[in-house]
């Protein structure tokens, strides 16, 4: 008996093919539009007569459906983003800087601005705002920076969210000569009278930062308090973690002192700010320093968090300092920061990190004397690590120690890699109560595990087995064959 369908689900039906007629209708009207007034002067106006309606699929249909007139392409485009019923997404202007092929063909946008001059089109500070996002969104910084080139003959200024569209373009492309003209940006922007709001004030240090000039950009400071703008807590993070990563530990620990006591709570470091400083001091063999910050945490009531503790902990195994990692463990779970459990298990990937197998394994098998229940990363990757070193009877007995101790959040990955390695290895009595395991559990397995798994069991008879592990898997057609035939031979 078919299903009825509920009049909303009708509804819906009606509604999506509705608007799918109306966007191709009104996308086939505007591009008939177009093509009869590619070369009319009031081309906008021609637009403007039609009572067509306007949104996202019917201007992108539009775009798609006319590569060989780019001009009038970016025209419409441009009109639909004036209009008064519609404003253009993020999405859209990507979509739009896709279709029009701006990366490759930018002058196109130079060629526009000649086509308004020629034909006399009002064009506002709102035109070219639009250009603007056209422009970002193709990552045209040239043809961007031109931009304020242009406005003066149509009588149009940039205003600060203007400007800012431009830092932001030159933020995402930090290269030294970009942060000089970020900062040339910003002193004419100072110069016309503009007030920069706190937008501006983070890329401007930001760009000074990438560019090495923490100094300069702690001047930017001194502008802010002067043009009565107070540093936020996002201005502040921008320069600290500039800072940071230029390597400037003067400043960073000056920015963050001026955090803590800016007596604004919303000024103040989280665990994020000091941990990022911690990483910079570990990476620099700053570890004494690095500690010095968690005092400070503790004194300003916040909280470390694993992140913080894995990376204190991996700064100093990365320096041969496993006994202060202890030490720190010892501290952590003492004020109650973070479990034991989570602590040791950190520890194991910070000494995997540094190729020290061997202590992760003393310290898991600890672990689990104790009662304590490593978490699955640090489970997982140390398996992974025996089996990488050929130990795959040592990874097998891990595996089944850590699965009574109640870890069971283990990768198909791993069961692949304990299972091939104990078949080609000839160890068939353990890989046999593996497969048993992974047939159980339902665990996919990936080819290679399949082919290795399927010739042992074949050599033991375990036909039935075989064909099993070959269901949880995506096998070739030969060896889905190949067990066919067998199973037909088993039969006979």
């Amino acid at each position: 008996m078919p299903k009825r369908c509920s009049s909303s689900m009708l509804l819906r039906s009606l509604s999506s093919r509705l608007f799918s007629t109306t966007t191709t209708s009104s996308s086939s009207s505007f591009l008939s539009i177009l093509r009869e007034n590619h070369s009319n002067p009031n081309l906008e106006l021609a637009l403007s007569q039609s009572p067509l309606p306007l949104s996202p699929s019917t201007i992108q249909s539009v775009l798609d459906s006319i590569p060989s007139l780019p001009i009038p392409a970016l025209r419409f485009f441009i009109w639909a983003g004036l209009h008064r019923s519609h404003r253009h997404s993020a999405f859209a202007y990507a979509a739009a800087s896709h279709s029009l092929r701006l990366r490759i063909h930018p002058e196109a946008l130079v060629l526009l601005l000649d086509s308004y001059r020629r034909n006399s089109v009002p064009v506002s500070l709102r035109t070219f705002k639009i250009i603007l996002n056209l422009c970002f969104h193709s990552n045209l910084i040239s043809p961007a920076l031109s931009l304020f080139n242009q406005m003066p003959s149509f009588g149009c200024h940039p205003d600060t969210p203007f400007f800012n569209t431009v830092l932001r373009l030159l933020a995402h492309n930090l290269e030294t000569h970009h942060a000089s003209l970020a900062l040339k940006l910003f002193d004419e922007m100072l110069a016309s009278g503009l007030r920069p709001d706190i937008v501006t004030y983070v890329l401007v240090i930001k760009a000074l930062c990438a560019a090495n000039q923490v100094s300069e950009a702690c001047g930017i400071l001194s502008q802010m308090r002067a043009n009565g703008c107070s540093p936020n807590k996002v201005v502040l993070s921008a320069l600290f973690d500039g800072a940071c990563a230029v390597g400037e530990f003067d400043k960073a620990m000056e920015i963050l002192s001026e955090m803590e006591h800016a007596g604004d709570p919303a000024c103040l470091p989280n665990v994020v700010t000091y941990t990022c400083l911690m990483k910079w001091l570990c990476e620099n063999s700053k570890l004494e320093d690095a500690l010095g910050v968690l005092d400070r945490m503790k004194s300003n009531n916040c909280r470390p968090n694993r992140v913080t503790v894995r990376t204190l902990l991996a700064g100093f195994c990365s320096h041969g300092r496993v006994g202060n990692a202890y030490e720190l463990i010892d501290r952590m779970v003492g004020e109650g920061s973070i479990s034991s459990e989570q602590c040791h298990s950190l520890l194991i990937m910070c000494l995997l990190s540094i190729d020290d197998c061997n202590a992760a394994e003393r310290i898991m098998r600890t672990m689990l004397e104790k009662g304590l229940r490593p978490d699955a990363p640090a489970s997982n990757s140390l398996v992974r690590e025996l089996c990488s070193k050929s130990r795959f009877v040592e990874a097998n007995q891990l595996f089944s120690e850590l699965e009574v101790n109640g870890v069971l959040c283990f990768s198909s990955d791993v069961y692949c890699k304990i299972l091939v390695g104990l078949c080609k290895h000839g160890y068939k009595d353990e890989a046999l109560v593996m497969v048993r395991r992974v047939v159980e559990n339902g665990v996919q397995v990936d080819v290679a595990c399949a082919n290795a798994v399927v010739e042992l069991l074949r050599s033991i008879g375990e036909d039935h087995l075989a064909s099993e592990v070959v269901n949880l898997t995506e096998v070739s057609p030969k060896l889905k064959g190949d067990l066919d035939v067998q199973e037909h031979h088993l039969h006979v």
